[in-house]
């Protein structure tokens, strides 16, 4: 091509000998870019399907779990069921907050002992001593529970020899609240009710030469307490809405410090099912809020003390 422009002929063979070397120059190798492993992309897909496999177990249990009943109860002829959700069935006529109540005691199995009866149960004074009463003659209601209203009725064991018996209430601080005339029986209700708060009774046994009196000086004195007006009032119109059920009935009673009447309510539930751990539970818990003694001090032996 230069000697077709007219380049002389040594200039031609110059740059046909440089074209030559630059042509010899080596030729840099290739890189090869190594592909990646397929070990990690295996690892990562088992990983992802394993997750997915929990995933569709976990629902599957869950949706398994909230279909089964998590308590059932036999009821006075009903079912009541409290799911696993914590939701409530077969007692549709309660209000909401009383069936809040009663899911609350099903889901837990006991109840707590309510502040209307709090420091009701004493305990056995070491200092006065006492033993068992004689004859077995001791007060049995109401003993450390709340009464709905001011005119219960005061129940004790009968003495051996006693001819005739005097109950004697105090209130709080001791002061002589009322007293029966002598009676024969073993129980007395007052003529008039006693207002609101707490009190303290005692029985005592007339006989030929000797007086008895139940609770005997050593034992944990014999306290109830009378509900407020209004907060009866509140009870009695839900005990109303509660249709029957023993199970409602026991919780209210309960929730309100009643032991007598939750203890009858929840034996009736325990006696229609006799297998269940819940419904033992709940009857347990408030027969363990009962002083831990039968008998209890009188508050004159008390006063006197003082």
């Amino acid at each position: 091509m230069r000697l077709a422009e007219g380049m002389p002929l040594s200039d031609s063979i110059a740059a046909w000998e440089a074209l030559g070397e630059s042509a010899a120059l080596p030729v840099p190798a290739p890189q090869l870019i190594p592909s990646p492993s397929p070990f990690p992309r295996r690892l990562s897909g088992f990983a992802a399907a394993a997750v997915l496999l929990a995933a569709v177990g976990l629902v599957a249990w869950l949706a398994g779990w909230g279909s089964r009943p998590g308590v059932e109860l036999t009821d006075g002829g009903k079912r009541i069921q409290l799911t696993s959700r914590g939701e409530l069935a077969g007692l549709d006529s309660l209000p909401a907050a009383q069936r809040q109540e009663v899911a609350a005691a099903l889901r837990v199995g006991h109840l707590d002992k309510p502040p209307e009866i709090a420091g009701l149960a004493g305990e056995r004074s070491a200092l006065r001593g006492g033993g068992e009463a004689p004859s077995g003659f001791v007060v049995l209601a109401p003993l450390g529970t709340a009464v709905l209203d001011g005119r219960p009725t005061f129940r004790w064991r009968p003495f051996s020899g006693g001819e005739s018996y005097q109950v004697k209430i105090f209130d709080a601080s001791l002061n002589p609240a009322t007293d029966s005339s002598p009676i024969s029986g073993t129980d007395w209700r007052p003529s008039q009710p006693l207002p609101a708060g707490v009190f303290n009774w005692q029985v005592v046994a007339h006989s030929t030469g000797t007086d008895r009196t139940a609770p005997d000086p050593g034992s944990p004195p014999a306290r109830f307490r009378v509900l407020e007006v209004a907060q009866a009032e509140a009870l009695r119109h839900a005990v109303q809405e509660a249709g029957g059920s023993h199970l409602a009935l026991g919780i209210l009673y309960a929730h309100h410090g009643l032991v007598d009447d939750a203890e009858r309510e929840l034996d009736q539930v325990v006696a229609a099912n006799p297998r269940s751990a819940i419904a033992r539970g709940l009857l347990a818990s408030v027969r363990s809020w009962r002083p831990a003694a039968s008998q209890v001090p009188s508050p004159t032996s008390t006063k006197a003390a003082q």
